[in-house]
């Protein structure tokens, strides 16, 4: 233990300063040990015992000290006072200016009169707020940060760095929320016990897949709008918490629809402005709802599919679907088109193809079933004025599903002449009609045997007599009697009372059965 050394004491009434000598002598003449008075300092050193009842007073003592007892501390000028010499309480202030001076002991107290303390040496208790500088965290029992904790520009907090279940980082109202390091150069944002977003070197990668309704990604002011995951390698887009668009981990994208099956499927209405392109599939596909695709007037294409067939199966370049539903009021297009001139200072057409090659296989324009028109013609340039000029022909219509023929014969010897038929002619025709006209004559031609066993024999001629002959026949291959011609037919109820051209009869648009698609609003004037 450090032994505290006693300064400013004033030493009083120890020493003895003059002392009265007793000489006496024994009776019987044996001299006696006595302590004399000596004028200088130190003087002589002297045995023996002084047993004072009075007061003696001194003006300095000199010496150990070790026999003296009963001293007042206060009276100690110089010198060192043991440990076991200090006791009790002191009430007045004791003032260390010595630095050598060190308290070794244990200290108890609430250490109000103490001042200039190291704190890292005190090992318990508790230090007020006001002796904490700015820069240190107070923390209570909990270890949870209280008051206004700021850490000065330089300085750093350094925790470990925790788990999911041992946040470094939480709040006191909310443990399993906060933040931890799982690894290097890594943090993770933990909301309710669940790693919900996590940063890293990669970038940020969110935990939660969210819904429709509340997207892992989204507004603090719009919720349930944003980005979100319902299944591994599927991203989806939603608004006013309903999904909208859906990327599934093909590649395809779907518009109002979860499970796009084409590279680009719309369900509604859309409009575009852009060209789509696919080398593998349909590249856009939309249903249920008219969709407008618009490009650069300046000659490019709004639509346009391009089909390589390679290998087994079909390509379709562009694909028209429509489906009618008995409970549907409607007209369902699977392709429209629509064109609107100018007074002839342009071409327009609604639908346009083009045969690219003359072999057989290859349509500018093919249909697998009826086809109706309020005008069916050929086009070509005008064979005298190809450069100015387009010559047009209409169809020979009929009633019924009318095939014609036509050839020149030449009568032989008798009169007569043989007109042969393809072997097929037969097998897809019926009800044959006949029509024989001279040329270069007369006689009174006629039909002398009717169209059997491939052909028809025409007699009443003369030799070398050329008679122009016709025959129309009806058809009666499968097809066609599976799908008889309906000359007149009822309009169906979503028709009635409307016109394929009500223009024709004094009628507005609005009471046309296929009137303008409302998306086109490109084309109107």
């Amino acid at each position: 233990m450090n032994r505290c050394t006693v300064i400013s004491f004033v030493i009083i009434a120890v020493g003895i300063g003059a002392l009265m000598a007793t000489t006496a002598k024994s009776q019987l003449g044996t001299p006696k040990n006595y302590v004399s008075l000596q004028p200088a300092t130190p003087g002589t050193s002297q045995s023996g015992h002084i047993n004072v009842t009075g007061t003696v007073l001194a003006g300095q003592h000199v010496g150990g000290g070790a026999g003296l007892t009963s001293l007042s501390a206060s009276n100690l000028l110089t010198g060192t006072v043991p440990d076991a010499r200090l006791a009790g309480i002191y009430s007045s202030a004791l003032s260390f200016s010595n630095v050598s001076n060190q308290y070794a002991g244990t200290f108890t107290g609430n250490g109000n009169a103490l001042t200039q303390l190291d704190a890292s040496n005190i090992s318990s208790g508790t230090l007020a707020n006001a002796r904490l500088s700015i820069g240190v965290a107070r923390r209570d029992v909990g270890n949870q940060f209280l008051g206004n904790n700021v850490m000065l520009p330089g300085t750093s907090l350094f925790v470990d760095g925790g788990s999911v279940g041992s946040l470094p980082l939480a709040f006191a109202t909310d443990t399993d929320t906060g933040l931890f390091n799982p690894v290097q150069n890594n943090l993770t944002i933990v909301v309710s016990g669940i790693p919900a977003i996590q940063f890293n070197q990669s970038g940020i990668q969110n935990g939660f897949g969210g819904t429709a309704g509340a997207p892992s990604y989204s507004w603090i002011s719009d919720l349930d709008t944003g980005i979100f995951s319902p299944a591994p390698d599927v991203i989806a887009l939603s608004t006013a918490g309903s999904r909208r668009l859906t990327i599934t981990p093909a590649g395809r994208v779907g518009i109002e629809t979860s499970s796009p099956a084409y590279q680009l499927e719309v369900v509604g209405q859309g409009f575009f402005n852009w060209p789509f392109q696919s080398t593998t599939e349909a590249a856009l596909h939309a249903q249920n709802g008219p969709t407008v695709l618009t490009w650069n007037p300046g000659g490019s294409h709004a639509v346009r599919g391009e089909a390589d067939a390679q290998g087994a199966g079909y390509s379709v370049g562009v694909e028209g679907m429509a489906t009618a539903h008995s409970n549907a009021n409607r007209v369902a297009y699977g392709v429209y088109g629509f064109a609107a001139g100018d007074n002839g200072v342009n071409d327009v057409y609604g639908v346009f193809g083009q045969q690219g090659s003359s072999s057989a296989g290859t349509y500018a324009g093919y249909f697998a079933g009826r086809l109706a028109a309020s005008a069916k013609l050929f086009q070509i340039d005008h064979p005298l004025n190809p450069e100015t000029k387009y010559l047009n022909h209409s169809c020979v219509e009929s009633d019924e599903m009318k095939n014609v023929y036509d050839g020149i014969a030449v009568c032989d010897s008798k009169g007569e002449a043989w007109v042969p038929m393809p072997n097929w002619f037969e097998a897809l025709n019926g009800q044959f009609r006949y029509q024989l006209t001279c040329v270069g004559g007369y006689s009174p031609v006629f039909v002398s045997r009717k169209l059997e066993q491939g052909g028809f024999k025409i007699g009443g001629g003369k030799a070398g007599l050329e008679v122009s002959w016709q025959v129309t026949g009806v058809r009666k291959d499968p097809y066609a009697e599976a799908n008889p011609l309906q000359v007149e037919q009822a309009k169906p109820a979503n028709a009635r009372g409307k016109y394929l051209h009500p223009e024709l009869y004094g009628m507005p648009d609005s009471y046309s059965i296929h009137p303008r698609p409302a998306t086109n609003r490109s084309f109107q004037k």
